[in-house]
């Protein structure tokens, strides 16, 4: 994940399959973090083509990181 995130960064913009990878692991990581207190999916929509598409370098993972410690916070059983 930190690998991947250093990369990004330099590169300035991801596809949204590496956006997503990077997503997947970041999420693994505060699940385990979290005591496997949450579950989780990431749904696209199957017209976007997520290796042709471009995003700016982390650019979803701040409100992914602000949902789960907002949202686990108080969190005492799995949802």
């Amino acid at each position: 994940l930190v690998r991947d995130t250093l990369n990004a960064s330099v590169k300035g913009k991801v596809t949204l399959e590496d956006e997503i990878r990077m997503l997947e692991s970041y999420l693994a990581l505060e699940k385990l973090r979290f005591g496997h207190k949450f579950d989780y999916s990431i749904i696209v929509a199957e017209n976007i083509d997520t290796y042709d598409t471009e995003l700016p370098t982390l650019i979803i993972q701040p409100f992914v990181e602000n949902a789960i410690l907002h949202g686990m916070k108080n969190k005492k059983e799995n949802i």
